[in-house]
Parts: C-alpha cells; structure tokens; sequence
C-alpha cells in the first residue's frame, strides 16, 4: 500500500516537471513563432522575425514574460491559465455592426495544448479547430475577422522510441 502511494507520488512530481518544461519551452518567442507560423493563418505569410515582432510589444528580450495568469473577470468564478500572453494581430481590422456595446475591445483567444499522452498514431500531428459563419437564415455574411476570435491548436509531438 505504501508503495502504491509512493509511486503515485513520483508520477505526480514527474508530470509537475513535464509541466514546467513545457512552461519554459512555450516561453521563447523563437519557438512560439514557429508555431504561429505554421498553426495560425493569420502568420503564415510573415518571416519569423517580424512574428516576434508581434509578440508582446514591449518586451525586447528573447523570453516572454507571462501576463497574470488569474482572471477573475467574471463574477464567483476564477480562471486559471498556464502561461498568458499577448500578441498583435498582423491583420488588425475592427469588428463592424456593434452600435452601443463596447465589442471593439474583443481579442481573439488562442489556446494551444501539448498533448504528451497520446496513442503513437497521433505522433507528430497538428490540429487546430476554429470559428467558421454558416448562413442558415438571410444572406448576411461578416468579414472574417467579425467572428474569428477563438482558435484551438493541439500539439502531438512524435513520442521517443525506447530502447
């Protein structure tokens, strides 16, 4: 029994380091560039450079710094994110048709997961899953950039073969 709870113990402390290193990882502009480049539409036609560029104004060091990642906006609840950062729109277009609410202050939210438990035929995959209008009733179509504000990118990196 002591060794049951040993050993929960022990995997529990190894996925806190996959955690953290994964933290520190996502924490370079180089490799999120990379990754923005090849997952986001939005940055595929920039040079790697001029991505980051775009992330996180202000910070001139080759790290990023994450925001405060504790959002208690909405009332009685609280999220909690892994990393918080902010980045440009290459493409910065306002939405349109609001009249009295302040929805010109909407940013698109892009959420991104390493998936490191997969099965093998999920190796060294990427998929994203995004917004898209489809018209049901009436022939109002927006610009894209009206509705594209959530993008999720899924991450399965090829898993090490043992030995």
């Amino acid at each position: 029994m002591e060794d049951q709870k040993e050993w929960k113990e022990i995997r529990r402390e190894t996925k806190r380091l996959y955690d953290e290193q994964c933290k520190k990882i996502l924490s370079y502009k180089q490799i999120l560039a990379y990754i923005f480049k090849e997952c986001l539409e939005e940055y595929k036609d920039l040079s790697l450079e001029k991505i980051q560029e775009l992330l996180d104004e202000g910070q001139s060091h080759d790290k990023m710094i994450s925001k405060n990642v504790e959002d208690q906006s909405i009332r009685g609840s609280m999220i909690r994110y892994d990393l918080l950062y902010k980045l440009r729109n290459p493409q910065r277009n306002d939405p349109e048709g609001f009249e009295e609410d302040d929805f010109d202050n909407l940013q698109k939210v892009i959420t991104l997961w390493i998936c490191l438990r997969h099965a093998r035929y999920k190796d060294n995959t990427i998929n994203t899953y995004r917004i898209e209008e489809r018209n049901i009733v009436g022939h109002l179509k927006h610009a894209k950039e009206f509705y594209d504000l959530m993008e999720i990118i899924l991450l399965y990196p090829r898993k090490r073969q043992r030995s």
